[in-house]
């Protein structure tokens, strides 16, 4: 594609609810001649033979197959390992109104910003209705999709590599252990809970943050692409300043959503030294048994494990960075009983305080 030709099909800023060529088909289809099926998912089996049944309908399988390789086995779309257009660790679009709703997979991190209006989404077996302000992250590899079947459904579709996605917003959590291996643990690995959605509402900054990062889209003057990773990277320590700890997360097992899970966990890291199970009980209203349940479904850990852990991760780091004694550190940690903290240490890290001490010191 010329230079010129490809200048003419870039996105203005100013066009954000004109609609494309492709919407206004689509939009016509949807509401004159009975294509409300827009708003349903598909495979990409399904929407091939939709074409083949309406020859007369749009067909986008030459735009698919260029950016996305067919899953044999789910009759689905995968994502090239490549980051689409002209990045590679980050790009944008906004989200064509009306199109076609197809499952498809990839193998970064998506997250979806809703500027205005509501959008279906759909991720796995699971659906639910995101509310302007919302942005959800989806965890690789999930297949999902979303519905944008209203004129004011303006979505930003924000597809971020790893690497960035690590950098940018878990390795900012890296000394907050609980809730960044709970973040890792729904994202990265298998599980039934593969999003996080934070609800920002009408937070100026988010918003602003996301307009900028499309502004630099359109433009795209010279260093845009440096320009757009810090627009995310301060989105994303907003995101963690004011949301962090009202991420909601779908439970695991059932798929109910519990949204204090994280409020949960942030409250245990601050207090693990000497919090209870029953006080956490209390604090939340909750019964501790369903409490102590819910724990272990989120996090494959029992309540005692996870105080644990914190106290013997706050050991460690003590024991590297400073020379206070094996008592004062017991004790920093909540462990007053020094002969528990000896035989709780080496059960986490295989060896002694003061040989661990050693190891790092010399």
């Amino acid at each position: 594609m010329s230079k010129s030709r490809e200048t003419e099909r870039r996105p203005k800023s100013s066009d954000l609810y004109a609609f494309n060529e492709h919407e206004q088909w689509l939009r016509d289809l949807y509401y004159n001649h009975g294509g409300t099926f827009l708003a349903q998912p598909m495979t990409y089996t399904e929407y091939e033979q939709l074409m083949e049944e309406h020859p007369d309908y749009l067909d986008l399988r030459e735009f698919f197959e260029d950016t996305m390789v067919r899953n044999i086995t789910n009759y689905s779309l995968a994502n090239r390992a490549k980051m689409p257009e002209y990045g590679s660790d980050i790009t944008m679009v906004k989200h064509d109104r009306y199109s076609y709703t197809i499952k498809h997979t990839h193998d970064y991190v998506e997250g979806a910003y809703v500027l205005s209006g509501r959008s279906h989404q759909f991720v796995g077996e699971q659906d639910f209705w995101l509310e302007p302000g919302d942005f959800c992250l989806l965890s690789p590899s999930t297949f999902h999709c979303i519905s944008s079947a209203a004129d004011d459904a303006i979505v930003f579709a924000v597809l971020i590599s790893r690497k960035l996605f690590n950098s940018a917003f878990l390795d900012i959590m890296k000394d907050h252990n609980i809730l960044s291996d709970f973040f890792t643990s729904v994202l990265y690995e298998e599980s039934a809970s593969p999003y996080i959605l934070f609800k920002t509402g009408d937070d100026s900054r988010i918003r602003q943050g996301f307009l900028n990062m499309y502004e630099e889209v359109c433009r795209r003057q010279r260093f845009f692409g440096e320009s757009i990773v810090l627009y995310f990277r301060q989105i994303m320590i907003q995101l963690l300043r004011r949301y962090e700890m009202f991420a909601i997360i779908p439970n695991p097992v059932n798929n109910h959503i519990e949204n204090h899970i994280t409020a949960i966990l942030g409250y245990i890291e601050a207090n693990y030294k000497t919090v209870t199970l029953h006080e956490l009980s209390r604090f939340f209203s909750y019964n501790e048994s369903y409490l102590s349940r819910m724990l272990r479904q989120y996090t494959g850990k029992t309540f005692p494990a996870l105080t644990g852990g914190l106290q013997m991760k706050k050991a460690a780091e003590l024991l590297q960075a400073t020379d206070m004694s094996l008592s004062d550190i017991a004790q920093e940690t909540g462990c007053f009983d020094m002969s528990h903290f000896y035989k709780k240490f080496k059960k986490y890290y295989g060896t002694s305080p003061s040989e661990y001490r050693k190891r790092f010191k010399g």
